[in-house]
């Protein structure tokens, strides 16, 4: 028989400043460092879910000045990270957590050293429905 379960997933960017992106993972957000390849930095986001720091010369892709890719974290409680990320000296794009208008959370959005766009967000009801 076969088995389709699926083990988790794997998120890649890819950074013209590899060290700067690494740097800013480890030590503002905080993410755990899992492997390096040298060239592809892995950080465990949550069981099952890696984020990939690629070069952007050296991965299977360039880099970009266009970013149109959102990482989404999903958290217990927003508050502690808002906190976390400010104290850091991120620019977050909201002055505080905000509330959905069209689903149940709060959150908060910040973009990484190279323009990628992260959003933390707290779901009020499962998946914000």
């Amino acid at each position: 028989m076969d088995d389709f379960s699926l083990e988790g997933t794997l998120t890649l960017f890819y950074y013209d400043d590899l060290e700067k992106a690494f740097n800013f993972y480890r030590d503002v957000v905080g993410f755990d460092f899992v492997a390096d390849f040298e060239y592809v930095k892995l950080f465990k986001v949550t069981e099952g879910a890696l984020l990939g720091l690629v070069d952007g010369e050296l991965g299977s892709h360039r880099t970009s000045p266009s970013k149109p890719v959102r990482l989404v974290v999903m958290v217990k409680d927003i508050d502690p990270w808002f906190r976390k990320v400010k104290t850091g000296g991120v620019d977050t794009l909201e002055d505080e957590p905000f509330t959905g208008k069209r689903m149940k959370l709060k959150g908060f959005t910040f973009e990484d050293p190279e323009g990628y766009t992260v959003e933390m967000v707290q779901y009020l009801t499962p998946y914000g429905v």
